[in-house]
């Protein structure tokens, strides 16, 4: 498998379209399920370069949405504590 592959199949799944993810858009909803595929095939195991070629991004901006995607997570986590 490939990160290519198993970005087509996570897209057809939640239903995203591969020109939102792999193109130029910069509206938030479309930057949330960039967010949430990258965060899924990061937890595949793949690597950010790998990530970022399967979805035509510089593997330091996938490292941005993982990390910003991870940031929620632990956000919402202690948010349910308080």
């Amino acid at each position: 498998m490939t990160a290519t592959s198993d970005m087509i199949k996570l897209l057809q799944i939640y239903g995203y379209s591969i020109h939102d993810i792999t193109g130029n858009r910069k509206d938030v909803k479309t930057i949330i399920q960039r967010r949430h595929i990258a965060s899924i095939l990061r937890g595949y195991g793949y690597s950010y370069p790998q990530i970022g070629d399967a979805m035509n991004r510089h593997h330091t901006a996938i490292m941005a949405l993982v990390d910003k995607s991870h940031a929620e997570k632990r956000k919402k986590y202690y948010k349910k504590d308080k």
